[in-house]
């Protein structure tokens, strides 16, 4: 599957794209983001092609999350490491369903 340019979350259209060097709030290395105010989702193009889909779904969750669930009791942490647990368990599903994500 390759990466849309594009994708829906509940009515709000964010925009995908490819960049290299992004930075986190915490000023470390980031492999993506999702700005859920400027409906973006930004995704390293440096990191390895077996990362992508992974990385993908996981910025794709931070969306949703933020929609559905901004207004839950989970910390910060919480929330990132379900989130991240939710994407790799998603990406295995897919890849064992033959899902194969492209940039």
């Amino acid at each position: 599957m390759k990466i849309p340019k594009a994708v829906r979350v509940l009515n709000y259209p964010y925009t995908v794209a490819f960049k290299e060097g992004l930075i986190d709030p915490d000023k470390r290395g980031a492999i993506g983001q999702t700005n859920e105010r400027e409906l973006t989702i930004n995704l390293d193009s440096t990191q390895h092609p077996a990362a992508i889909g992974s990385t993908f779904i996981h910025e794709l969750l931070h969306a949703v999350d933020w929609h559905y669930f901004e207004q839950t009791l989970f910390s910060d942490d919480e929330r990132e490491k379900k989130i991240c647990l939710l994407a790799e368990g998603l990406c295995q599903v897919l890849s064992d369903m033959g899902v194969t994500f492209e940039t």
